[in-house]
C-alpha cells in the first residue's frame, strides 16, 4: 500500500484529517509506542484511533517525508515512536514486524534511517502489532 500513487495516499491522508478528533485521539499519538500498545490493549473498545492500514501508511509517508504529520495538536514522543505506532497499526496483524519491514518501507518512501533507528522502530512496531492483535481478537 505504501507504493500507492500519490493521489491515493493524499486521499487517505485527507480522510484521516477529516475524521481525526484531537480532543479524544491526539494523546494516543503523543505516547511512546510501548505506552500506546498498553493503552490500546486496555481500552480497545473505548478509543478512537486511526485503524486503516492505508491511512497509517499515508501518515508514515508524511512523517518521513516532512518530519511531522498534519495531525492537529499532536506532539509525538519521538519520530521513532510515532513511526512505530503507524507501522504497527498498518501491518498485517499475523505477520511480525522486523528490521526488514522497516527497511523496505523506508526504501520505498526514500528515507535513510540509521541501524539504531531501524532496530528501535521495528521493536516498537512489533509491540504495537501484538497489542492490536491481542486487543482486536
Amino acid at each position: 500500500m505504501i507504493r500507492s500513487p500519490d493521489h491515493v495516499l493524499a486521499r487517505a491522508l485527507a480522510e484521516v484529517l477529516v475524521n481525526f478528533d484531537p480532543d479524544t485521539t491526539a494523546y494516543l499519538y503523543e505516547m511512546d509506542a510501548f505506552d500506546f500498545a498498553q493503552e490500546i490493549k486496555v481500552k480497545w473498545d473505548e478509543i478512537a484511533m486511526v485503524d486503516s492500514p492505508l491511512e497509517n501508511l499515508a501518515l508514515l509517508e508524511e512523517l518521513w517525508s516532512t518530519g511531522s504529520t498534519s495531525l492537529p495538536t499532536v506532539d509525538p514522543a519521538s519520530q521513532i515512536d510515532l513511526a512505530a505506532i503507524l507501522i504497527g497499526c498498518a501491518s498485517d496483524k499475523n505477520i511480525p514486524v522486523s528490521d526488514d519491514t522497516v527497511i523496505a518501507l523506508a526504501s520505498i518512501v526514500g528515507v535513510d534511517l540509521t541501524h539504531a533507528a531501524i532496530d528501535a522502530i521495528a521493536l516498537k512496531a512489533e509491540e504495537v502489532r501484538i497489542a492490536v492483535l491481542e486487543a482486536h481478537g
